[in-house]
Order: structure tokens, then C-alpha cells, then sequence
């Protein structure tokens, strides 16, 4: 796939011989490079650094501690529609195109309930992203996994600060503060969040150790 994203995305700014089209495309500004729309979140493998898939590594018999936040797909749509939120006939299109023949049951499922419908759509790409996929892992990789769900409604934003709509969730990435120290500027947690961290800390350190979780 990654091969496949770079051919086109070469073809795009003129380098179009496969033979040299690393040369090429190591001539190309930063700034075109570096441009918003060129995304790719999974390994690149078949490479010396990354040969295969870390999945097709994995002994079956090492235990596995997996996990996702309650609200996934909070901070990822406020980025995306938070100049123009999303009103009701905009969601419903997207949800059409997600859910096809179901989209009656998908709109049903995820209802319309705030002043726009981000908060609606953050839930549906969490879902369909996240909670869903990470569900299907745990039941292939069966009892050698210890899922966590993690839901701390108060648990401080990661680098943005939500509208309305968002505020209040356990959003993308903000288990980590509970976990690490990331910068220097690591969001600040009460009391209660720090309680919450050592337990968090302790029940990781231990599966290390161990490979159990309780």
C-alpha cells in the first residue's frame, strides 16, 4: 500500500518512471512533501528496519496488553470541522457513505444531540476506527489479551483545546499523560487523575513483569 500511496503521489508532481522514482522524489521541495493530504498511519514493512508486519512476529503465547479511550474519535473531528461544524445534512451524508444500505440504523444508533453534529460523528469514526477494530483484534488474539477501555472524562486534552461539543472526553491520546511524563509541558492532573495514574502505572509495570494485569 505504501509503495502504491508514493507511485501516485509521485505520478502527481511529475515523477513518473519507476526506475527513478526515489531520485525524484528526493528532489521534490520539503513544503510539497510535507503538504497536508499525503497520510499513512500503519508500518511500512519489507524493508531492513521492518521486514514484516509486527502481528506476524508475535509468539502466541506472550500475552498482550491492548487497549482504547472512550472517546477516539473526539479530538480527530473537532481538527477536522472545527471551522465548519458539521449540521445535520452534512453528517447524514457522510454516515450514508459509511453505512450504505444500513444508514437508517446508523442514524438511529448515533443520534444528532448537540448544537451540530461533531460530537455525533466523533463517535461514529471512534467506533468505526478504533472500538470496532480493537474488538475484532481481541477476539482473534483470544484470553492472551488484557484490554483496557480507558474512560476518565476529565482527563486533560493532548496538544488542543476542544469546543463545547467535545469537552468532558476521554479523548485520543489522553491516557498517555496518565502513564508518561511526554514534555515539559505534561498536562497537569488532580488528585483524584493521580490516584488514577499510580494505579494505571502500577497494573502496566506489573503485566511487564508478569504478564498479568490484575
Amino acid at each position: 500500500m505504501a509503495d502504491g500511496i508514493g507511485a501516485a503521489f509521485g505520478k502527481q508532481h511529475g515523477c513518473d518512471d519507476p526506475a527513478t522514482l526515489m531520485d525524484c522524489l528526493r528532489e521534490l521541495p520539503v513544503e510539497t512533501v510535507a503538504a497536508p493530504g499525503l497520510h499513512y498511519f500503519s508500518p511500512t514493512v519489507g524493508t531492513p528496519t521492518l521486514p514484516v508486519r509486527p502481528s506476524e512476529r508475535l509468539d502466541p503465547g506472550i500475552p498482550l496488553l491492548m487497549g482504547v479511550v472512550a472517546d477516539e474519535g473526539a479530538s480527530l473531528v473537532a481538527g477536522v470541522h472545527a471551522q465548519k461544524p458539521l449540521d445535520q445534512q452534512a453528517f447524514s451524508g457522510l454516515l450514508r457513505k459509511l453505512a450504505g444500505p444500513k444508514v437508517d440504523e446508523a442514524l438511529a444508533a448515533y443520534p444528532v444531540t448537540g448544537p451540530n453534529a461533531n460530537r455525533a460523528f466523533a463517535d461514529v469514526y471512534g467506533d468505526r476506527a478504533f472500538a470496532c477494530p480493537s474488538l475484532e483484534t481481541y477476539r482473534r488474539l483470544g484470553d492472551r489479551v488484557w484490554a483496557y477501555e480507558f474512560t476518565e472524562p476529565g482527563a486533560p486534552p493532548l496538544q488542543w483545546t476542544p469546543p463545547a461539543e467535545m469537552r468532558g472526553t476521554a479523548s485520543h491520546g489522553s491516557d498517555m499523560s496518565f502513564l508518561f511524563t511526554l514534555t515539559k509541558d505534561n498536562p497537569t492532573l488532580t488528585p483524584p487523575q493521580h490516584e488514577l495514574a499510580a494505579s494505571m502505572r502500577s497494573s502496566w509495570a506489573a503485566f511487564a513483569s508478569d504478564g498479568r494485569a490484575d
